[in-house]
């Protein structure tokens, strides 16, 4: 059996992660999940995001990137049947790694309120959960 491989996330991975995260019910995509804007996402963010391949499958990807000040994960996902296997362990500990590299501190992921799964995830990988701010998008 192959091993599960780890490389940066590239712009030409968008229909295979739009797949993927379709088959991640914790995701949510949105209209600007663009092949575009994800170029400029990732150009801007070098070396912070990562895919998890089995024989050149997707199986598992984190779009991660900082603005400066704060580290920022977004659509962590690993495939439902891949899951369990340390592979979402990895890719946090590789995009953590990136932005932490870059003298950034703090990291934030948003995680829906009922999903118990995803909460449960990122307090074993020691992160806090925040009941002291109130998110507002435009």
């Amino acid at each position: 059996m192959t091993a599960t491989v780890l490389r940066p996330m590239q712009a030409e991975d968008h229909a295979s992660l739009m797949e993927l995260w379709r088959a991640s019910e914790g995701v949510i995509l949105r209209e600007s999940d663009t092949p575009d804007a994800m170029a400029r996402f990732l150009a801007r963010n070098l070396d912070t995001s990562w895919v998890a391949l089995h024989d050149n499958a997707m199986v598992g990807s984190i779009m991660a990137g900082q603005d400066g000040w704060r580290g920022y994960l977004y659509h962590v996902a690993v495939h439902p049947d891949w899951r369990r296997q340390g592979i979402g362990t990895q890719l946090v500990e590789k995009a953590v790694a990136a932005i932490q590299s870059r003298g950034i501190p703090r990291i934030h992921c948003l995680v829906k309120h009922d999903n118990a799964d995803a909460q449960a995830f990122w307090l074993k990988h020691g992160f806090t959960r925040r009941d002291d701010v109130v998110d507002f998008a435009l």
